[in-house]
């Protein structure tokens, strides 16, 4: 294991999950989901408290699919988030390095990330959703205002995977 990477080790495959830079870092970290609209295409922006943007989306939808591609600030692809148009319950594959992991909705509007003990359950009347593995929490997504969330990441190894469920849940929320 370097330096600068965490290892999560999944049933199959083990996946590389670049590490958060601040040893400073003491308790969860506060992040921010914000939308932005420009024609008919939406931007999903991942900001710290500071108001940095660390991550947003591209919308490479079309008329029969529906995908995101999650960059950093300097537009390196992380994750790509592709939805099910045709499926009874919603559904998304999820690529990362390679590797497609399927996220598929489960009762309620908890969604389970299948095969690797991941899942994220509505708490408190849908205004927060908590992502856990078998190990505890790793994320809390909490509404606020209008379609502003606030992320609380608690495993700081698990931050990019954590930021693109978040991603996910909150498109599912918003459309309905």
């Amino acid at each position: 294991m370097g330096a600068n990477h965490s290892e999560v080790v999944y049933p199959s495959q083990t996946m590389q999950v670049p590490q958060v830079e601040d040893s400073q870092c003491v308790g969860p970290r506060k992040l921010y989901i914000k939308h932005k609209w420009n024609t008919r295409k939406e931007k999903i922006e991942i900001s710290d408290e500071a108001g940095n943007v660390r991550w947003f989306s591209e919308d490479h939808s079309g008329a029969f699919k529906r995908e995101l591609h999650v960059l950093d600030p300097v537009h390196h692809k992380l994750w790509a988030i592709l939805r099910h148009q045709l499926s009874i319950h919603w559904a998304y594959d999820v690529e990362f390095e390679g590797h497609t992991y399927k996220l598929v909705k489960k009762f309620l509007g908890d969604y389970e990330l299948e095969g690797t003990g991941w899942k994220c359950v509505k708490k408190f009347l849908g205004n927060e959703v908590e992502l856990t593995d078998g190990a505890g929490v790793i994320m809390l997504m909490t509404r606020h205002f209008g379609s502003d969330k606030e992320l609380s990441i608690f495993r700081h190894d698990l931050e990019v995977p954590a930021i693109c469920l978040a991603m996910i849940v909150d498109i599912e929320d918003r459309s309905h």
